[in-house]
């Protein structure tokens, strides 16, 4: 989600998976298209705002790079830096992907301290996600995080039931 030039879609084709890499932007889209075909690698990239291209489908992992300062995007390159005046972006993603999950997908996203990781935590309780962090690095002079995200534990069992 959010693949920019594919360099994580095509790190896991790469490791044998089956990857469906998604991006707003057209460009990111070709450029990663680009980039598979140059590497001789297999994998379906769509142009898509979060998972609206996508027909549901359970994945294992979801690897999401989201844009998360608090602006409305005014254009389609301002998409991958701004995540909407009220962090629009992970609501709506939050309230999307549980029809691409099951209880043992693993959803990593990689955040910034500039973000307000706060209430990206509170967006993802509201859908019955929790978060963990699972790694953090320091890079120029920001600080970087991944963050997990799995249901919580009502909701797994329940989606556990349905499967």
């Amino acid at each position: 989600m959010g693949t920019g030039s594919g360099l994580l879609a095509l790190f896991a084709a790469q490791k044998g998976g089956i990857v469906t890499a998604l991006d707003i932007h057209a460009l990111a889209v070709e450029t990663t298209r680009r980039n598979a075909a140059v590497n001789g690698l297999a994998l379906t990239v769509l142009q898509s705002d979060l998972f609206d291209a996508l027909p549901p489908q359970p994945f294992d992992f979801i690897l999401v790079n989201p844009p998360y300062y608090p602006r409305a995007p005014r254009n389609k390159a301002e998409h991958a830096f701004f995540a909407g005046e009220h962090l629009e972006y992970f609501e709506k993603f939050f309230r999307q992907v549980p029809s691409y999950i099951t209880a043992e997908t693993k959803i990593w996203m990689i955040l910034s301290e500039d973000c307000d990781l706060e209430k990206i935590g509170q967006l993802a309780e509201a859908q019955g996600f929790k978060a963990q962090t699972l790694g953090e690095q320091k890079k120029w002079a920001e600080r970087f995080f991944v963050v997990g995200y799995q249901l919580s534990g009502t909701l797994r069992d329940c989606v556990k039931s349905l499967k």
